[in-house]
């Protein structure tokens, strides 16, 4: 018994020991990522102990750390000035953003003049912080183009918003697919010319009424007009909602081919129709 003790006590303190090794100040971890970054082609300012900025041919970076054993890390892109954006609009950006993302965090400041994109760690030393550093960047990069995304979406559909109708889209997402409906993108991924087949849309929507509601639909090129499969055909397909209280996202199906390729680089947008109203519109891009 007395030497299972013993051997307890000596694994503990080799533990106790082996991690006063591994871990480091906040500035030890600061200059290490900071030297990391250097090699990743990025150029740094060390703004102070607690902070350095990281900046490529066209973004921004900042890295703070806060505390000891574990540090604080917070690294986000540079805060976006957003003065000239509708600010409800960007609450709303803001909002999806986080809704949709258990990692990286949306934020207004409380003067309503920037926006900031940031994710949160706690680490002992400087690699925990530097192998997963691409992938936090990679986050941040992809939050950061939907809220571009988003927003313009949101603002293009604002003067809809006094429609009155059974049911409320809020955003729309985009995805390119087979003839199967099997994925060949991410969604609201990119999409490239050569591997378009069908380009679907799917609604996030509340739904007011249950009833199955009839849904015009024109798949607009990005020339200004709109494919059609009939000559003189007022919109590219038509379908039917079959909707119910519960529900809270509907695939209205895509246009395109079977034959990848059959859609040309450029800016294309879905107009959706009901009644013969428009009501909801979605721009994106195959490159």
């Amino acid at each position: 018994m007395k030497k299972l003790i013993i051997l307890l006590a000596v694994m503990m303190i080799n533990t106790s020991l082996s991690m006063a090794q591994v871990v480091e100040s906040a500035k030890t971890i600061r200059n290490k990522v900071a030297d990391y970054a250097k090699k990743q082609g990025m150029a740094i300012e060390l703004v102070s102990e607690q902070a350095l900025t990281m900046t490529t041919d066209d973004s921004e970076y900042v890295l703070i750390v806060n505390g000891e054993n574990p540090t604080y890390v917070e690294l986000r892109f540079a805060d976006l000035d957003i003065t000239a954006r509708n600010y409800d609009l960007m609450l709303k950006t803001a909002n999806h953003i986080n809704q949709g993302s258990s990692v990286v965090k949306a934020s207004i400041t409380p003067n309503r003049t920037t926006l900031r994109l940031s994710t949160e760690m706690f680490a002992f030393d400087a690699q925990s912080v530097t192998e997963h550093f691409e992938h936090y960047i990679n986050l941040i990069n992809q939050s950061l183009k939907e809220c571009r995304e988003r927003y313009d979406e949101f603002a293009a559909n604002l003067q809809f918003s006094g429609l009155k109708m059974p049911f409320e889209v809020y955003c729309a997402d985009i995805i390119n697919a087979d003839a199967n409906a099997n994925r060949l993108s991410e969604i609201n991924g990119e999409i490239k010319s050569a591997e378009t087949q069908y380009i679907h849309i799917g609604l996030s929507l509340t739904v007011h009424e249950d009833g199955e509601y009839p849904i015009d639909v024109r798949f607009c090129n990005p020339d200004g007009t709109f494919a059609i499969s009939e000559e003189n055909a007022e919109f590219s397909f038509s379908t039917t909602m079959k909707l119910t209280k519960d529900m809270t996202f509907y695939d209205l199906g895509g246009w395109g081919s079977a034959t990848p390729g059959s859609l040309k680089p450029g800016i294309y947008r879905y107009e959706l129709y009901y009644k013969g109203k428009l009501f909801y519109t979605r721009g994106f891009e195959v490159q």
